[in-house]
């Protein structure tokens, strides 16, 4: 008799058996396309679950992905490095013509804020003239 998995004969002799794919083919494979796309979404600071959103997948299909192909963090990493880079970029540009859009996307971005140092630098005296006091 003819094993199904392999096409070959059973027994001594036979070729290796083939063994068949078990469960649903995976909704993420580390291709070329799939990198490039991760790539783009983490340079304009796309969450996780927009990206995940944007490649079809469920979001705990794309942690899942991440975790079993240990370069997607990375490119993750890298992408979201270079977006800041260029946001930097874009503002000294728009600093030359637009300083208020360019202290917004500084704050908000990149974290930065205004800073304002409030010190006690002396003691400080209250006087209270007897006149000025009810009794």
């Amino acid at each position: 008799m003819a094993n199904r998995l392999s096409g070959g004969k059973s027994g001594k002799g036979a070729p290796a058996a083939k063994t068949a794919a078990i469960g649903r083919p995976r909704a993420l494979e580390a291709d070329d396309k799939t990198l490039a796309s991760i790539r783009a979404l983490s340079q304009i600071d796309a969450t996780e679950e927009e990206m995940a959103a944007v490649l079809g997948v469920a979001a705990s299909t794309f942690r899942e992905f991440k975790k079993r192909e240990p370069e997607v963090a990375e490119i993750i990493e890298r992408g979201r490095a270079e977006g800041r880079v260029s946001l930097r970029r874009t503002m000294r540009r728009m600093a030359e013509k637009n300083p208020a859009m360019a202290i917004f996307l500084a704050k908000n971005k990149l974290g930065m804020a205004d800073k304002v140092d409030t010190k006690n630098t002396g003691d400080i005296a209250i006087i209270v003239d007897v006149e000025d006091a009810e009794v």
